[in-house]
């Protein structure tokens, strides 16, 4: 759109008038030179779209993940625009909506690893506190920041790496039982 401007413009030009000659090649020059901003501006645009379109939903909050495709199609529509500054504007957007993006899926790997034990397994008080780390981990799938996560994660680990296993005092008591 900027060239045909340009181009139109210079069409235009009075021939008699140096300067404005001047001025209608400097002005195609830079036209012409930011044709090539706008071709390699928009391979940038496709390649932060493409890197995020590639991410999986589930390894993040909703939250964060519904700004992250509110900034996808921000960006798609920015290289309908055949602005470079809109284009950068976008991708920028885009590139921090993916690095803001709070990821859950360790919390959400710790989280089915603890609800596959069984609790008859284990003694009361390590599995009392267990199920408070599980509980407290669920809370943080939804969390505002990734240090919340983080931290109901290792707490969650914790919890299940204290865990005190009778299942095999169990096991042999009641072979000796028998």
């Amino acid at each position: 759109a900027e060239l045909q401007a340009v181009l139109a413009a210079a069409k235009a030009v009075d021939l008699k008038d140096q300067a404005a000659i001047d001025a209608a090649v400097e002005a195609l020059d830079e036209a012409i030179y930011n044709l090539g901003d706008i071709s390699a501006t928009a391979d940038t645009t496709k390649k932060a779209i493409a890197a995020a379109k590639a991410l999986a939903e589930a390894d993040y909050t909703v939250a964060t993940w519904a700004l992250l495709l509110k900034a996808i199609e921000t960006a798609e529509a920015s290289l309908a625009s055949g602005d470079a500054d809109v284009m950068d504007a976008a991708t920028v957007a885009l590139n921090e909506a993916v690095a803001e993006l709070i990821s859950i899926a360790e919390l959400n790997a710790l989280i089915a690893e603890a609800e596959a034990l069984v609790a008859g397994d284990y003694t009361n008080a390590s599995w009392s506190a267990l199920a408070v780390a599980l509980r407290a981990a669920k809370a943080a799938l939804v969390a505002t920041s990734q240090v919340t996560v983080d931290n109901a994660a290792a707490n969650l680990a914790a919890a299940k790496a204290a865990l005190v296993n009778t299942a095999d005092l169990q096991a042999a008591i009641a072979d000796v039982e028998a």
